[in-house]
């Protein structure tokens, strides 16, 4: 079933329309920041959010990443009504991050900053705060080929945010249940 070209219309205007009265802030939170609003419940993560699926291996990498102090992607909240801030995108990376800085998530294999495997973020704390590691000796090592391969895991990452976010568009996730057309419908 065709859908009126009218319809099609007044939804693009309805959608730049609303596309205007969207508010956004950008702002920088330290992991330890980030690890707290988790542990208070400031964030909340909504029950279409997959579980804690992230293996180890996969938690390792990004903390290792997150010590390297390369860039992560945006984390997308939604301002609820009562103030409180609910995870839109990046529910695996502040759980991961909660269980590393607050709980008691050891660090495994990793590809670069491997004389911190086997570590926790106490550990690792400690040491850097009483000068027994430094930053120079996390990093020591670390190779162009190194740093290609993390380009290339952050790049597969981000590709599989963007299928994510299609998926979410093309199953009208966005919308409530009841405004969501039927199975199949184009």
């Amino acid at each position: 079933m065709a859908v009126p070209k009218e319809q099609i219309e007044a939804a693009e205007a309805q959608i730049a329309e609303q596309s205007k009265r969207i508010e956004f802030f950008l702002t920088e939170y330290s992991v330890e920041l980030l690890a707290s609003k988790m542990d208070n419940g400031d964030f909340e993560i909504p029950s279409y959010q997959r579980e804690d699926t992230w293996e180890p291996e996969r938690k390792s990498r990004f903390i290792e990443s997150l010590l390297m102090g390369l860039p992560i992607p945006f984390l997308f909240f939604w301002e609820r009504a009562e103030g409180k801030l609910e995870i839109v995108d990046g529910s695996q990376r502040l759980r991961t991050i909660h269980q590393f800085v607050l709980g008691d998530f050891t660090l495994g294999e990793l590809d670069v900053l491997t004389s911190l495997e086997g570590m926790q973020f106490k550990d690792l704390r400690n040491r850097l705060a009483h000068g027994n590691l430094s930053f120079a000796e996390c990093g020591d090592g670390v190779t162009v080929l190194d740093l290609r391969d993390i380009t290339d895991r952050t790049a597969a990452y981000l590709r599989e945010v963007v299928a994510g976010f299609r998926a979410y568009i093309d199953r009208y996730e966005f919308l409530i249940p009841a405004r969501r057309p039927a199975e199949g419908a184009p």
